[in-house]
């Protein structure tokens, strides 16, 4: 009983997240066309389909995300930490955010949404890795892989191959 209380806490925090950070995207007026010169750019199911440019960092319920947008697709990268001193270059485990993988000091989880907002086409990861080859309190890069699951409906999956060169834009 405990464990699906966590659990449904989780995803619930999840889906505010995400809506605080749609929110927060469309509020800052960032053009969501694609572009010849993306900052955010994906592969999923090796079919390339993400290229978003304003793509950028920011700071959510005292977490820091990087969130793009392509068309009706969006990514979202949230590093669960409220120590941005912790998030520097390195490897890390990405997982579905609700426990720091051993020997990370916080959790790495992206949310794929996919030609909708509802939880029908929404994906959570459920394992993968990232390089974060800079970060700092103005500027992230780096890349990723990771596995996606549906959150609501189904248990299909998607695989994310992406890069990422975004600048901190503040709360």
């Amino acid at each position: 009983m405990k464990n699906q209380f966590f659990k449904l806490a989780a995803k619930t925090i999840v889906f505010v997240l995400i809506f605080l950070s749609v929110l927060s995207f469309k509020s800052k007026n960032i053009s969501t066309n694609e572009s010849s010169n993306p900052n955010f750019t994906a592969t999923i199911n090796s079919v390339a389909r993400f290229k978003a440019s304003g793509a950028y960092a920011y700071k959510v319920m005292n977490n820091y995300s990087i969130i793009g947008n392509s068309g009706k697709d969006w990514i979202t990268i949230g590093f669960l930490t409220k120590d941005q001193s912790q998030i520097v270059p390195g490897t890390y485990q990405i997982n579905n955010g609700i426990k720091s993988p051993t020997g990370q000091s916080f959790s790495i989880d992206v949310i794929y949404k996919e030609d909708a907002i509802d939880l029908n086409h929404t994906f959570l990861s459920e394992s993968g890795t990232m390089e974060l080859t800079e970060a700092s309190s103005t500027h992230f890069k780096g890349t990723f892989t990771c596995l996606v699951k549906q959150m609501k409906g189904g248990s299909e999956t998607r695989t994310i191959n992406a890069s990422f060169d975004v600048n901190y834009r503040g709360k």
